[in-house]
């Protein structure tokens, strides 16, 4: 009747004005989105509304008739039941719209995903929660301006909230189904997920911490197994039958193995892994009629697994893994790897060993290039102080083989750095974007100390010899200027090689040497041709970093040209100042 249809109105608007401000009275209160609003809704119903409503129904309907008449599903069927539905239904329909911005905000969002919860399992709401997160998934971030970085993040978190929002699994399998095959779509998606597992970017650990998390579960639950086998009691080999004379009966019976028997199968497909007769699942219970296609799968706790499986052939996955893993080993310093060699063993569980047989061998190769280091320092003379000898002694590279690192880490000039058959990689790791040059020739004061290191080399591995990748490593240098100050900086081999061009040269450009009144200036030309380089933008960006550090600085009214500095900047003496203030001891 009337009555109740503006009764209805008056609970839907005030579930818009304290969940999502839309229709706001002066009595109403605005609640933060991710707050819980059902138990404030339903005192305000139990205190305000039901009470009026009843005063409604006697002055209309008179007080036998208002009254519930026993037999007609009393408990059920009651208007008080009514309005409940009502407002667990326009709860339902509210938060929908907020769903989004909800599981973004994951955890910090968990009360309100909580209303949701317990509205639904009286207002079965399910599809349409999930009409409305689709279409909001689709219009916020599944469109080309998204980063997949921040697909596979709410990926993570969408998994996450819904099994807590929604046990049965129908909204995220109605959901998630899309949201793989967008991703699927998407050249760099194995890059991404493989990086937020293993890479050290702070805002983006969710996978790593997975993946940690799954592997300490499993060792929990390896750990009770076996205390539960330790404490199990041993079988007792007395029967209860009577004795026999027949030496028949005293045989033991033999137990004839079926050859189709589940103990001898060693391989499961992901396609049976996925079915939805899961014979192995104590918990097995049928598929929601509202349940998409997707479901057996959104049911999983596994989020790597899921990821995983969004690709039918995981080799790519794999090849992804290996090179993510050759990108962090080349970037180690002291061959120190315990990370690297942790998360190694994580992923060999997770994928198994023989998939992980490349990575296995590029961290060997990082522990037997610590011992050749070690022989080779051990085997030099003493030093005899010339600046070759020092320079050898500080020389540490990391010794790999080729065959088994993936191409792009030792082919120069590649997107992403690499490593130096044997090869070598420089003195330590690579930094920024060194690994993206490509080759040139070193200075005589570092290919002088390639060589020694490499004669050394061949005398403790016969009938071998290092080829050197110069487009990787590191080097710490401590630059000391005229004026006496001095500026202790990392950086990457070719930035060190144009370096050593600028300390030494007195610039060939008469136009520029006029131009600065005699002062010592340095050209893109001339570190081109001293170190053989092939781009203008190599050249470019390692003077450019000497900008930055501010040991020169570019002419002014000349291109490519640059005054060498005999003392630092203010700006620079300044946080160098700053810096060693921060250093003294309290």
């Amino acid at each position: 009747m009337l009555m109740t249809r503006v009764v209805h109105s008056e609970i839907a608007r005030k579930v818009r004005a304290v969940v999502d401000a839309a229709d706001l009275r002066s009595q109403d209160s605005v609640l933060p989105l991710e707050s819980a609003a059902r138990p404030v809704l339903q005192q305000w119903l139990d205190d305000q509304m039901k009470p009026r409503f009843a005063a409604f129904r006697e002055l209309c309907l008179g007080p036998s008739e208002a009254e519930p008449k026993e037999g007609k599903y009393v408990e059920h069927n009651t208007w008080q039941h009514k309005l409940d539905y009502e407002l667990d239904k326009a709860l339902c329909l509210t938060r929908a719209g907020q769903l989004f911005d909800l599981v973004a905000l994951y955890p910090e969002s968990s009360a309100a995903l909580e209303d949701l919860r317990l509205s639904l399992q009286s207002a079965d709401q399910r599809l349409n929660v999930a009409k409305t997160l689709s279409s909001s998934l689709h219009m916020r971030l599944l469109h080309p301006g998204a980063h997949t970085r921040d697909i596979i993040q709410m990926y993570v978190h969408l998994v996450r909230a819904l099994q807590e929002m929604d046990p049965s699994g129908v909204v995220l399998s109605r959901v998630v189904s899309p949201l793989r095959r967008y991703l699927r779509g998407r050249k760099d998606t194995v890059l991404v997920i493989v990086a937020s597992m293993l890479g050290d970017d702070p805002d983006f650990t969710l996978l790593k911490d997975e993946l940690e998390r799954a592997d300490q579960e499993e060792q929990e639950q390896a750990e009770q197994a076996e205390n539960k086998r330790r404490r199990r009691p041993r079988r007792s080999l007395q029967t209860t039958a009577p004795p026999s004379s027949n030496k028949t009966n005293g045989k033991r019976p033999t137990k004839r193995r079926l050859p189709n028997s589940r103990r001898d199968a060693t391989y499961v497909s992901d396609s049976d892994a996925s079915s939805d007769e899961d014979w192995d699942d104590p918990h097995w219970v049928p598929k929601p009629v509202e349940a998409g296609s997707g479901y057996r799968m959104s049911t999983s706790k596994d989020i790597i697994s899921m990821l995983t499986s969004i690709f039918d052939d995981r080799s790519g996955f794999i090849a992804a893994l290996e090179k993510s893993m050759a990108d962090q080993l080349v970037q180690v310093k002291s061959y120190k790897a315990m990370k690297e060699y942790r998360n190694n063993m994580i992923l060999k569980k997770r994928f198994g060993e023989r998939n992980m047989g490349k990575c296995d061998v590029m961290l060997g190769d990082v522990t037997e290039s610590r011992r050749i280091d070690s022989e080779v320092h051990h085997r030099r003379l003493p030093s005899s102080g010339s600046a070759v000898e020092g320079m050898v002694s500080r020389l540490h590279p990391l010794i790999v083989s080729r065959q088994f690192w993936p191409e792009h880490t030792t082919k120069p000039g590649s997107a992403v750095g690499g490593v130096p058959t044997s090869s070598a990689a420089g003195a330590g790791a690579p930094v920024g974007t060194a690994g993206s040059i490509a080759e040139f020739t070193l200075p005589p004061l570092f290919r002088h100390a390639q060589e020694e290191y490499g004669k050394t080399y061949s005398q403790s591995k016969a009938m071998r010899k290092l080829h050197w990748l110069n487009h990787l490593g590191t080097v710490e240098l401590d630059v000391e200027l005229n004026s006496g100050q001095s500026v202790a900086v990392e950086c990457s081999l070719i930035q060190a090689s144009t370096l050593e061009v600028i300390s030494r040269c007195k610039g060939r450009s008469t136009q520029a040497q006029s131009a600065t009144a005699g002062a010592n200036v340095i050209t893109l030309t001339d570190v081109m041709e001293e170190l053989n380089l092939q781009r203008e933008k190599d050249a470019r960006d390692a003077l450019e970093f000497w900008v930055q550090v501010g040991l020169i600085e570019p002419v002014a009214g000349l291109v490519d040209a640059f005054i060498v500095l005999t003392s630092l900047p203010a700006r620079v003496a300044a946080g160098e100042e700053e810096d060693e203030a921060d250093d003294e001891p309290l």
